[in-house]
């Protein structure tokens, strides 16, 4: 029986840290990018995220999920790699998409670890990190 409820709980610690996630994309970094369809590329991103805030979509379904012409979304993607929001961790290898990762990082240049709220179990959001600081 306790193994039952162990396997409930788990899901639901991890719907709490995704929300999370999302309200400080949607609070901190969101505000601070220049238009609706960089909001709408990062938000596609971030559905896709995994462990550490990596993602791994084609720029083709990027587009297509976001609403956009893949060109479009194709430089939105530079946008958001220049400006430091998101990072490439491995380049595309034939047929398999590049990796991205979420850095947590405001246009503005201030920076906050991934890694902090994706792997937080019980901690309290830090008011100061967009994806967490400790």
């Amino acid at each position: 029986m306790p193994e039952t409820a162990k396997r409930k709980s788990s899901p639901k610690r991890k719907s709490n840290r995704r929300f999370e996630q999302l309200n400080r994309l949607v609070d901190e970094v969101c505000p601070q990018l220049p238009g609706t369809s960089h909001v709408a590329i990062l938000m596609v991103c971030w559905r896709h995220a995994r462990e550490a805030g990596h993602f791994q979509a084609s720029t083709k379904r990027i587009a297509r999920s976001a609403g956009l012409k893949e060109r479009q979304a194709k430089r939105i993607i530079d946008d958001l790699e220049a400006a430091g929001v998101i990072e490439m961790t491995k380049e595309h290898n034939g047929p398999v998409p590049r990796c991205y990762r979420i850095t947590g990082k405001v246009p503005n240049g201030v920076a906050h670890d991934t890694n902090n709220i994706i792997n937080a179990r019980h901690h309290a959001p830090q008011a100061n990190g967009v994806m967490g600081d400790r």
